[in-house]
């Protein structure tokens, strides 16, 4: 769950601008146009109150699935809210509830700014160049669609090799993040449905204990 959090962080940036060729890089860490595409991607979601994404989350390796699911994540500012049939998480940018039904069980830890897994996505979005190098890589056609593509390269040793943006040009959107960690193992995150400014309240965000009785609370704090 942890490397689908991380995942998640990509995919809630989903807004690009276009491009067409790839611009004169200024020097060999930094490629121009996917700054652009990216600072660009950061500035207009912040003009979302809000974002809502279905997904499907495959990891993947040596050509074969291992595992598939779906989920739904909610973002608010620096809180989320995310759904899988196994588990669900909530954060309200101070702590952080991790509610596993089956077990009747929900831990509660304190948020935590620094950790790249509990960051909201804006905040990943925004500090993307201090963690990786981003690099234009093509526009192609993808079953009719045409897509831009963008790696991101961790700059520091780290289990993960790339991360992949695959973004609908048309629509501005992401509608596939791929990690490729060293080992071969691959993580897809695909975009089902993308919905912004929704009716939220904070309360959204908070895992209600009340409502819940019956279930174990382990408090980390």
């Amino acid at each position: 769950m942890k490397r689908l959090l991380y995942l998640l962080v990509w995919i809630c940036s989903v807004n690009m601008l276009s491009a067409q060729t790839a611009k004169t890089q200024t020097n060999k860490y930094v490629d121009t146009q996917s700054k652009e595409i990216l600072d660009a991607m950061y500035k207009k979601m912040l003009s979302y109150s809000n974002v809502n994404i279905q997904f499907t989350f495959r990891t993947e390796k040596n050509a074969a699935t291992l595992s598939e699911m779906k989920g739904t994540i909610w973002v608010k500012g620096s809180q989320y809210k995310l759904t899988t049939p196994e588990q669900q998480v909530y954060c309200n940018a101070k702590d952080v509830w991790t509610y596993l039904p089956e077990q009747k069980e929900v831990s509660i830890s304190a948020y935590d700014s620094t950790d790249v897994e509990q960051l909201n996505p804006l905040q990943v979005v925004k500090d993307y160049q201090k963690h990786y190098r981003s690099t234009f890589i093509r526009e192609e056609s993808r079953r009719g669609v045409l897509v831009q593509i963008i790696d991101l390269t961790p700059k520091s040793a780290t289990s993960v090799a790339k991360v992949r943006l695959i973004i609908d040009k048309a629509k501005n959107q992401i509608v596939n993040v791929v990690i490729y960690e060293k080992d071969g193992t691959m993580y897809h995150y695909i975009v089902e449905k993308f919905s912004v400014n929704q009716k939220l309240t904070d309360a959204t965000f908070v895992f209600d204990t009340a409502a819940h009785p019956d279930v174990d609370v382990i408090d980390m704090r």
